[in-house]
């Protein structure tokens, strides 16, 4: 039994259907690559019921019991509800016993190298991690952005049905139906209106910049200032909700279907100038390759039969 030991196999298990009964949360690590607010983690809390998810950026791992602190005091006030469970992995940075003790959470950890006892968050984060790839390499923005990125995609994500519940996990957390009508492709260039504080009498009344997000606690949107002005300094991040995008251009590289549009657009004009002539008749196609006469020898003999294949043998 010994040399024959293997993983035991991991069973399918109910979801909660209460909203705060158990929260899954994850680190994911940036560390290499610092956001724009010098950012190096992601904290993710995931509700079990609604599978709908609060992320925040830290500067390092010791903050994220100080933001699930924040995130409990927030989602049990709006939810009149309590967080029961809280399941992580092993990591210390949510070891403080006397303030799980002293709340009456219980703090679930999983067992040593099975990630699959909070697998919710692992994948989540996988989740997270590949839509933030999509976006940074589809809009041509520097692996900077990411943490951007990344609220953006948390956003989204809480906003689109999965394959197990046939609402959004924003209907099942807020109890209505999100809008969407306000959603803009994430690394759009856009011209931002001033504020009227900002504006002078004479001159541009916009600023050019990229969308990075949304506002928070606002109806706004979030930009990534590109050129500089008396009042707003440049690699700035400022929201408004008054801004027209450029839906057809990125900030560096162009899209796969932009290229495609320029070429049928070129061949479009081509066609249009051959066919302008009343009168052209297009010449038929000759093939340029010299023929060669072919030679069967002098003892070669073709004939010609006129018959069914019956009437030949016979």
């Amino acid at each position: 039994m010994i040399t024959k030991i293997t993983r035991q196999p991991f069973k399918d298990v109910v979801r909660e259907s209460k909203v705060l009964d158990l929260i899954h949360s994850d680190l994911c690590d940036f560390h290499a690559t610092p956001s724009l607010g010098n950012k190096k983690y992601v904290v993710t809390f995931i509700d079990d019921a609604s599978r709908y998810c609060y992320i925040y950026l830290l500067h390092s791992k010791d903050e994220a019991l100080d933001k699930f602190k924040i995130y409990k005091q927030q989602v049990e006030l709006h939810k009149n509800e309590l967080i029961k469970v809280l399941r992580t992995d092993r990591g210390g940075e949510y070891y403080d016993p006397d303030y799980f003790e002293s709340t009456g959470i219980i703090h679930q950890t999983k067992a040593p190298y099975t990630p699959q006892q909070n697998g919710v968050a692992e994948r989540k984060n996988r989740t997270l991690k590949e839509m933030v790839n999509s976006m940074l390499s589809y809009s041509g923005l520097s692996e900077g952005f990411w943490g951007e990125a990344m609220l953006t995609t948390c956003y989204i994500l809480n906003r689109t049905p999965n394959k197990r519940s046939k609402n959004t996990p924003y209907e099942l957390w807020c109890k209505k139906v999100p809008n969407l009508s306000y959603l803009k492709v994430w690394g759009y260039r856009a011209v931002v209106r001033l504020t009227e504080p900002k504006r002078k009498t004479l001159g541009e009344r916009g600023i050019d910049c990229i969308f990075i997000g949304y506002a928070e606690h606002s109806k706004a949107y979030r930009f990534y200032v590109l050129e500089s002005n008396d009042s707003v300094s440049v690699n700035t991040v400022i929201e408004s909700s008054d801004a027209i995008f450029d839906e057809e251009r990125f900030t560096s590289i162009p899209r796969p279907r932009d290229m495609i549009h320029q070429s049928s657009s070129k061949s479009t004009t081509q066609a249009e100038d051959v066919s302008g002539g009343a009168n052209f008749v297009p010449e038929p196609r000759k093939s340029t390759r010299a023929r060669k006469a072919k030679s069967s020898g002098s003892n070669f003999q073709l004939y010609l039969v006129e018959g069914t294949r019956n009437e030949t043998i016979s």
